[in-house]
């Protein structure tokens, strides 16, 4: 790690710790703590990344997860999808972004009823009509 990345790490820590504890108690949610060490990992390689010490910068392959550009000429579609059982509604967004990561087009939608499975498949039914059309 470069210099300060070890306090960024321990600051991420402690942030997911604070939500998951959150999560427990006011949302009645458990998350594993394999999924609190996911995130804590991929909001330091975020803050690093974004926010560099000393003008260090930590190369894309230590990242969990990152948006890579399409090839020169070519458009990427980003979905997702969300279900709240409490309310039974779902919601789906996207993004369409060139191969500079320009952003050309976007959606959200917002319905009553379905699952979470269904607010997936309705993301990705949009995003595509929108890049057909």
């Amino acid at each position: 790690m470069v210099c300060g990345a070890a306090s960024t790490l321990f600051i991420a820590g402690l942030w997911q710790s604070w939500c998951w504890r959150n999560n427990m108690i006011f949302e009645h949610q458990h998350w594993h703590i394999h999924e609190v060490v996911r995130k804590t990992f991929l909001l330091h390689d975020n803050c690093i990344t974004y926010y560099p010490h000393n003008g260090h910068k930590i190369s894309s392959s230590r990242l969990l997860a990152h948006w890579t550009s399409p090839p020169e000429g070519m458009f990427k579609l980003n979905v997702d999808g969300s279900f709240l059982e409490d309310s039974l509604c779902l919601g789906a967004g996207g993004v369409i972004r060139n191969h500079e990561g320009e952003w050309v087009a976007g959606f959200s939608h917002y319905e009553v009823g379905g699952d979470a499975l269904l607010a997936e498949l309705h993301a990705i039914q949009i995003g595509i009509d929108i890049c057909h059309n």
